[in-house]
Order: structure tokens, then C-alpha cells, then sequence
């Protein structure tokens, strides 16, 4: 045998040599490499083999921590998450009502969703489809959507009661309107508006005379 036969037959080490301390540590990894394919070639063009790859390390080994592409994905959203909802609750809490944070919320999560890295594709199509195959899809990404209403729970804890329903409704409300992007501001003004006749009282709050 040769030495370049030799060369293309050893093996490549698992995790490029540097092994993760735990399985913490392994989960971070092998998000962080999805992440990274992710935010290039979008959630269709993402495959296990190239997270994978990207990792350093088998297939197998990656199945152990994420065994389902739609895990993989949000394991990969999440190190969006924390950033994200600082940014949004700051924005929501300039407001004093449960009403006006819910608005504002909505309008900058459909303002700034498609603007982030990864995130933006909690509202396309693709992602989508992935949370039709499983409800633990649905579940997370509500939980997300949860947390990110935690400003007008603050103010309206009666909505508590129902607050996996109010999460589904806003989640919906901003999917449809992120695949219509907002233009000029005078456009953004009349979401607004369409969003407190609409959105407010279908989450049980009154709406606000304006």
C-alpha cells in the first residue's frame, strides 16, 4: 500500500481530537455545528450527515444526542433563544399595559424574526413541516413562544389559565404575517392596529379604546 492509499484510509479522530468533558458539553457541539449549517443552507438543506461532519464525529454518535432532524434544529434555535427575548422583553416593557406589549411584541417579533440567524425559521415553511410530523415540535416551539409572552403574563396573570392556547394564537398570528413581510411604516401602523382589534381580544383581553 502505498502512502497516499494509507493517507486516505486513517481515520479522521472523533470530535477532531478534542473530546467534550460530558454529555453537556457534546450537546453544546454538536448544536453549536448545526447551528452553523443551519444558518447557511436553511432547515431543508440541513441533513444529520453534515451536522454530523461538521462535529467531527458519526452519525451514531450525533443520533445518541439528537435522535430526530427536528430535535437537531432546535437544539440549534435555542442558542438563539436567550439573546433574542432579552432584545423583545426590553422592547415589551417600555409598554404599561398587557394590551400594548402584546402588539409590540407581535410587530417586533414579525419585524425582527427574519433578521436573526437561525430563528427566522421558526416562521417558514420548512421549519413548519418539521412540526407536523411530531407534537413534541409543536410543544417546544410554543414553550418558546411562552416565554416570550411572559411581559403581558406580568400584567395579565388571568390569561395563565389558557396560556398554551394564547401562545398557539400568537405563534399563528406571526408565522402568517412574517410570510408577508411589512414594507413602508405606514403598513407597519395598520398591522399594529389589525393586531388590537384582533389579536388582543382572541387571547381574552379587552380591547383598548383607542
Amino acid at each position: 500500500m502505498g502512502k497516499q492509499e494509507k493517507f486516505a484510509s486513517a481515520k479522521v479522530p472523533a470530535w477532531g481530537g478534542d473530546a467534550p468533558g460530558d454529555s453537556a458539553q457534546a450537546r453544546q457541539r454538536l448544536s453549536e455545528a448545526a447551528f452553523r449549517v443551519l444558518a447557511d443552507r436553511g432547515v431543508a438543506r440541513t441533513f444529520m450527515a453534515e451536522v454530523a461532519r461538521a462535529a467531527g464525529v458519526s452519525r451514531p454518535t450525533l443520533y445518541n444526542y439528537y435522535p430526530t432532524k427536528e430535535s437537531l434544529v432546535f437544539g440549534a434555535l435555542g442558542l438563539e433563544v436567550e439573546p433574542w427575548l432579552r432584545r423583545l422583553h426590553r422592547r415589551m416593557k417600555r409598554f404599561e399595559s398587557p394590551q400594548e406589549r402584546l402588539v409590540e411584541g407581535t410587530v417586533f417579533a414579525i419585524r425582527g424574526l427574519p433578521k436573526t440567524q437561525v430563528l427566522r425559521f421558526i416562521a417558514e415553511p420548512d421549519y413548519i413541516g418539521l412540526l407536523a410530523t411530531g407534537d413534541p415540535g409543536l410543544k417546544r416551539t410554543l414553550a418558546f413562544t411562552l416565554q416570550s409572552l411572559q411581559p403581558v403574563l406580568e400584567l395579565a396573570p388571568q390569561l395563565r389559565e389558557q396560556e398554551w392556547q394564547m401562545a398557539e394564537v400568537c405563534y399563528r398570528t406571526i408565522v402568517s404575517h412574517v410570510q408577508i413581510p411589512l414594507g413602508q411604516e405606514r403598513e407597519t401602523a395598520r398591522v399594529r392596529t389589525l393586531l388590537h382589534q384582533t389579536l388582543v381580544p382572541a387571547v381574552g383581553l379587552p380591547v383598548l379604546r383607542r
